[in-house]
C-alpha cells in the first residue's frame, strides 16, 4: 500500500526512497550500506539495489556472509560512493582511503581502478589480517577483475600491500600468487577470466575457476601476513609498485570452502551482469593445458592467447585452466588426470584440451594414452557429449634435442587415438605447427602470438 502525503491541498503518493527495492524484502544489510552511500553523495537506482539484494541474500543464504570480514562492491558513480564498503570489519573504518585517485578512477559500470597507467594512484583498507585472528590457514580473499590488468609499475600487487621483505604477495606480472618465492605449481593470477579468488589453507594455495577454486600446490612456509591489505599498491624488497586496471568486487574473510566460493563468485557474477560490468556470455567454454594455455608469448596475452580467440569467436566465456609446467601424466595435484574434474566445476558447453608438451620431455609412456582415457571418460561420466570436448596434439617443439620429433609424434598420436576412441573432436596442431616453423617462438616451445591465431582458427572451425 503507498500512503499519500498532502502538500499545498493536493493528495499526492508519497515516493520511496531511492534504494528501496520491495518493502520487507530489502534486506538490513542492504538498506544500511545504501544510507551510507547515500550520505557520501551517491546512490543507486531501484533496479541496482535490486541486484545487489539479491547477491547479498544469496550469500547469507548459502552461509558466505558471515564469513566476510569486508566487502568491496564499489557501488555509485563517484568515487566518494564506491569508497563505502558494502561491509566492514568491527572496529574498521566504513569506507577505503584512497591517494591521488579521483571521479575518473570510479564507474558505475566500469569499476573501481586507475585505468590503463597508474604512478601513485591506490587505497587502503585499514584492514589488518591478524588483528581479526585470520592465519594462513584460514584467510581467504579474491578480486573480480573487469577486463586486462597490468603491472602499471614494477610488479604490482592488485590486492594486498606487502611489507617490505615477507613473502605474502598477489601480483599480476611473474608466474605466480600468493606466496613468494614458491612458484612451483601456482598460477598467474590475472590470467583467469572475471572473479580471481585465492584462500590460503592447510592445504596450500588455491586458485580461482571463474565461480571455482581448487587446489594447486601445499607449501611448507608459513607466510607473514600483510601489515594493511590495500588496492592497487604493494611494497616488496624495498619497491612500491603499483597495479593497473578496474575492479568490480573484492572481499577478504575466512577461510572458504569449494561450496563457499563457488557461491561467492556466482552471486557476484550476476551482480556484474546486473549493472552492467560484464556481458552474460552464451555459456562458458574450459581450456586445459599448460603455459601455452595460459597464453606465454602471446602479445597480449589476455586478448591474444589462443583461448580468449576462440571463445570470442564462439561467444562463450573462457575458462582458462591453463597450469605453468602442467603435465596429463603424474600424481601431482597440477597434472591434468588430477584436474579435469575442475572443468565440469564450470558447467561449461564446450573443452579444450592441449597436453603433452612438458610429458614429451620423457620417452613416451603409453601412461600417457592411459590417463587420457581417464580424462576423456570422467568429463563425459561428468555430463560433457564427447562432440562437445576438443582434443588437440601438442604443438611442434622446434627443439628436438630435449623433445625429439618422433617422441612428441608419439604423443600426438596418442591424443589423437584417445579422441578417435570416445568420439571427440581432434584437431592436430603439432601438424600445424610442423609445417609453419614461424608458429613457434625463439624459445622453441611456446606459440608466438601468429601461432595462437593459427591455432584458435583452427580449433574453432573444429568447433
Amino acid at each position: 500500500m503507498i500512503h499519500s502525503a498532502k502538500f499545498g491541498g493536493i493528495n499526492r503518493p508519497r515516493r520511496r526512497p531511492r534504494f528501496v527495492t520491495s518493502g520487507s524484502s530489502t534486506l538490513p544489510e542492504t538498506l544500511e550500506y545504501i544510507t551510507r552511500l547515500v550520505a557520501a553523495g551517491d546512490s543507486l537506482t531501484s533496479e541496482q539495489t535490486t541486484a545487489l539484494n539479491t547477491c547479498i541474500d544469496t550469500l547469507k543464504t548459502g552461509g558466505v556472509w558471515d564469513l566476510l570480514d569486508e566487502v568491496y562492491c564499489f557501488g555509485g558513480s563517484t568515487l566518494a560512493g564506491q569508497k563505502v564498503k558494502l561491509k566492514y570489519a568491527s572496529g574498521n573504518a566504513d569506507t577505503l582511503t584512497t591517494f591521488n585517485m579521483t571521479n575518473a578512477d570510479a564507474s558505475m559500470t566500469g569499476g573501481f581502478g586507475p585505468g590503463a597507467t597508474n604512478a601513485n594512484k591506490y587505497a587502503t583498507t585499514g584492514y589488518i589480517p591478524a588483528s581479526y585472528s585470520r592465519t594462513y590457514t584460514d584467510f581467504s580473499y579474491g578480486v573480480s577483475m573487469l577486463g586486462q590488468p597490468s603491472a602499471g609499475g614494477g610488479n604490482g600487487n592488485f590486492i594486498n600491500d606487502t611489507p617490505v621483505s615477507t613473502i605474502f604477495k598477489l601480483t599480476l606480472n611473474p608466474n605466480y600468487g600468493g606466496l613468494w618465492p614458491t612458484i612451483a605449481n601456482t598460477c598467474v593470477p590475472g590470467q583467469i577470466n572475471g572473479f580471481h579468488s585465492y584462500s590460503l589453507t592447510s592445504s596450500g594455495q588455491r586458485r580461482g575457476i571463474d565461480d571455482a577454486i581448487v587446489d594447486l600446490s601445499t607449501h611448507a612456509q608459513t607466510p607473514t601476513f600483510p601489515t594493511q591489505i590495500s588496492l592497487w599498491r604493494s611494497a616488496f624488497n624495498s619497491s612500491t609498485d603499483f597495479a593497473t586496471g578496474k575492479m568490480g568486487f573484492a572481499f577478504v574473510g575466512a577461510g572458504l570452502t569449494d561450496a563457499q566460493q563457488r557461491t561467492l563468485g556466482g552471486a557476484v557474477r550476476a551482480l556484474e551482469y546486473a549493472w552492467g560490468r560484464r556481458s552474460a556470455p552464451n555459456g562458458r567454454i574450459v581450456f586445459m593445458g599448460d603455459s601455452i594455455t595460459q597464453g606465454s608469448n602471446a602479445s597480449p596475452v589476455y586478448t591474444a592467447r589462443f583461448g580468449s580467440l576462440v571463445a570470442a569467436s564462439a561467444s562463450l566465456l573462457e575458462i582458462n585452466l591453463g597450469v605453468q609446467g602442467g603435465k596429463l601424466m603424474g600424481t601431482a595435484g597440477s597434472s591434468l588426470k588430477n584436474r579435469y574434474g575442475d572443468a565440469l566445476l564450470a558447467t561449461p558447453q564446450k573443452v579444450v584440451i592441449m597436453i603433452g608438451t612438458n610429458d614429451a620431455a620423457s620417452v613416451y609412456s603409453s601412461q600417457f594414452r592411459t590417463d587420457y582415457d581417464t580424462v576423456l571418460s570422467g568429463l563425459i561420466s561428468g555430463g560433457m557429449s564427447a562432440a562437445d570436448i576438443v582434443v588437440c596434439s601438442l604443438p611442434f617443439c622446434t627443439n628436438t634435442g630435449a623433445r625429439p620429433q618422433a617422441n612428441q609424434q608419439l604423443y600426438a598420436d596418442a591424443a589423437s587415438a584417445a579422441a578417435a576412441a570416445v568420439g571427440a573432436v581432434y584437431v592436430d596442431i603439432f601438424a600445424l605447427t610442423l609445417a609453419t616453423p614461424s608458429y613457434i617462438s625463439a624459445d622453441t616451445i611456446h606459440p608466438t602470438t601468429a601461432g595462437h591465431a593459427a591455432i584458435a582458427t583452427a580449433i574453432s572451425a573444429a568447433l
